[in-house]
Formats: structure tokens, C-alpha cells, sequence
């Protein structure tokens, strides 16, 4: 399937998932670059990718749907965006926790938060757990900025 139109509904949808209200209403989010696309496959998280000319992984329990360049760019929260953006579902929480747990209160910047939790990784820690007054474990930047440490 392919879709064209930066008006079709589906576009439409996706597009507003790039609003922390929407991401939290329907579990899913958007994610960009191929270290963390592989990591989200790994844990089985991507449901969808939307993408321009090739596939930029294969795997069988994923939807593809080519898109134009055009609608990449509308989707990306990059300033030079990439061939693909996934769709994956939110990450499901443990119940219980570990030995070994970093807490973040208050921590606004979604970029210290992902710096922080790839050092923490570094250190031994296994679990996160980020207050609600801190920022959106979904956000773009903190994303690229774990690493795929998420």
C-alpha cells in the first residue's frame, strides 16, 4: 500500500501523535533513526513504519506503508528527516522492580532524562522510574537522546 495524500485520515492521525495528549491517549508514539528502530523491533514494540523507497527492516508482524517524502517530513520532528518513521505502542511497565532503580523528580529537559538513563545503564541500573511531573518518556528528544536505551 502506498499513500500520497498529506490529507488522508491515517497521515492525519499519525501526525497527531506528535502531541503528548494524543500519545497518551492512544499508547502509541512516533520514532525516527535506525539504532532505535532496532531496538523498538527488538522488544517488539513497532506496529506500524511508514517509509520512502526501501524497507529499512523486515519483520513479518510489522505493517508497512510506503509514503511520500512529503509526508515524512510532516510526521518527523527532525530538521533534515530520515527515510522512515515507526509507529510502536507504549512500553509496557514492570510490575515489580528491580535491585538496582534510578528515580528522576522533577526533571523537566527530555534530553537530561535520556543522558541520564544511558548512564545509568552504564552503571548497572535496570529500571527508571520518572515522576509525573517530569518530562514525557515519549518525547522525540529524549528518545534519540537514550539512545535506545528505552
Amino acid at each position: 500500500m502506498k499513500i500520497t495524500s498529506l490529507q488522508n485520515q491515517t497521515i492525519k492521525f499519525y501526525a497527531s501523535l506528535k502531541q503528548k495528549k494524543n500519545r497518551d491517549l492512544n499508547k502509541l508514539f512516533l520514532l525516527e533513526g535506525i539504532d532505535l528502530l532496532v531496538e523498538a523491533v527488538k522488544a517488539k514494540v513497532v506496529k506500524t513504519i511508514l517509509y520512502v523507497d526501501e524497507l529499512p527492516v523486515n519483520d513479518s508482524t510489522i505493517e508497512f506503508i510506503e509514503v511520500t517524502p512529503e509526508i515524512i517530513k510532516k510526521l518527523s520532528s527532525q530538521v533534515t528527516p530520515g527515510k522512515f518513521i515507526a509507529v510502536c505502542e507504549f512500553i509496557k511497565n514492570n510490575d515489580t522492580l528491580s535491585d538496582k532503580v534510578i528515580i528522576l523528580d522533577g526533571v523537566q529537559d527530555p534530553g537530561n532524562g535520556g543522558t541520564i538513563l544511558r548512564s545509568a545503564i552504564a552503571f548497572g541500573f535496570e529500571e527508571m522510574l520518572v515522576s509525573n511531573d517530569s518530562f514525557d518518556i515519549y518525547n522525540d528528544k529524549f528518545l534519540r537522546a537514550s539512545k535506545g536505551s528505552i
